[in-house]
């Protein structure tokens, strides 16, 4: 049986989502929404999933799911949300999500979402990214729970200098960030970036970002703090 945190804040929806895992009788459903709770949760029992609410008020989700990705590197990160926005997405994307659902889901969405999350798979959707990326419904990108079995990155279009740049872009840095880093104007990090658009045949940094990341041409792992941008 695989463990779920659940961390909806809504006592009703948290009622509802309990009672739909446990009637399927395939998880063991952890509830918790006291930050300090959720993570000692983790911490002892090692889910294979935990389900965020974006919008909480008893904790941040964004620092919740980036302490999860950091204490269970393995685990299947699902957010819910009262409203899809590709900004938000993004965020948490690069904060450690698997899966950014709205609260309107489907029981049998709810159910196939958590059972993908659990079996280790990233299922971030977006219709313009994924459009953009040249993928049929959905961008998929394998957790670190598979990573001993990816083949080697897909052959990519862009230089070195590019590739460098879409990583720090997906760690969060702005361009004048990334110019401090690698010791370049914020000029020449805007016309790397320009290039790299035009290669990929995207129209935005976040959509580039989405391609390096199907193609595993950049990671999601978090950066050490030497190779994290930082401005003096």
């Amino acid at each position: 049986m695989r463990t779920v945190i659940l961390a909806e804040s809504i006592p009703l929806f948290r009622l509802g989502m309990r009672s739909l895992l446990e009637q399927v009788g395939e998880w063991n459903v952890l509830e918790a929404t006291h930050p300090t709770e959720i993570l000692e949760l983790a911490q002892v029992h090692q889910p294979e999933c935990a389900i965020l609410d974006a919008g909480s008020n008893a904790y941040d989700a964004l620092q919740i799911c980036w302490l999860l990705r950091q204490q269970v590197p393995a685990i299947g990160i699902l957010i819910l949300t009262d409203q899809l926005a590709e900004e938000q997405l993004f965020r948490f994307l690069i904060h450690g999500a698997n899966a950014y659902e709205p609260r309107i889901i489907t029981c049998e969405s709810f159910l196939d979402r958590v059972k993908h999350l659990c079996a280790g798979e990233y299922l971030m959707r977006s219709e313009r990214l994924v459009s953009q990326a040249s993928n049929a419904a959905r961008c998929r990108v394998l957790s670190p729970r598979k990573a001993v079995d990816l083949d080697k990155p897909e052959p990519s279009p862009l230089s070195g200098r590019e590739i460098q740049i879409l990583q720090y872009i997906a760690w969060g840095n702005s361009n004048k960030q990334i110019g401090h880093a690698l010791k370049i104007s914020d000029q020449t990090v805007k016309n790397h970036i320009t290039s790299t658009l035009k290669k990929l045949s995207v129209s935005d940094r976040t959509a580039a970002v989405m391609v390096a990341i199907s193609h595993r041409w950049i990671s999601m792992e978090s950066p050490s703090t030497t190779e994290r941008a930082r401005v003096p």
